[in-house]
């Protein structure tokens, strides 16, 4: 029980900010990503899309066991 009310207080709050984070450094984040590697845009999407993903595995990992 206590975990589920600390996976409720802490998954929202951090879940929307790192939506908001990612939408406020999303624009950057492809210039420089272009800039740097020379990828094509769908490729660096894809990459950014990971990495979103990746974040929202490690916000919810301590109440998730993943195998």
């Amino acid at each position: 029980m206590i975990m589920a009310l600390l996976l409720n207080l802490t998954f929202y709050p951090l879940m929307t900010l790192w939506v908001v984070l990612g939408i406020l450094a999303s624009p950057l984040c492809l210039l420089i990503w272009k800039l740097c590697t020379g990828w094509d845009w769908g490729r660096i999407v894809r990459h950014l899309i990971s990495i979103h993903g990746y974040g929202l595995i490690v916000i919810v990992s301590p109440f998730v066991r993943f195998e």
